[in-house]
């Protein structure tokens, strides 16, 4: 004699995946007859998941907006570093040059 019946329905347990709502919302759905304070639980649990979902949301926002302006820092920082070395190499040549002419005008003075 079998005690439970393949074909048995519980609840949030059903194994009838075609309706609208979801497993949790008919869990819920489910736990109307436990006692008030099971019930006050559960629903604080569902409230205390939509905000962590929403800060969650808010977070991932907040992290693109920071990693958008650090990545448009450092490509100024690189930017302004690039500039001050090309300033430089452009000084060194200028020296070179400056110091070249100096000793050709002094080899042919002699």
């Amino acid at each position: 004699m079998a005690y439970f019946s393949t074909s048995a329905s519980f609840g949030a347990f059903s194994s009838d995946v075609t309706d609208n709502g979801t497993y949790y919302d008919n869990f819920l759905s489910s736990i109307e007859l436990l006692p008030n304070d099971i019930r006050r639980d559960f629903e604080l649990m569902k409230e205390l998941d939509r905000e962590s979902l929403e800060l969650n949301k808010e977070l991932m926002s907040l992290e693109i907006k920071y990693i958008t302006n650090l990545k448009k820092k450092v490509v100024a920082a690189v930017s302004q570093e690039k500039s001050n070395i090309e300033d430089d190499q452009e000084n060194k040549v200028i020296l070179l040059i400056s110091y070249l002419l100096a000793h050709l005008l002094t080899i042919t003075r002699t």
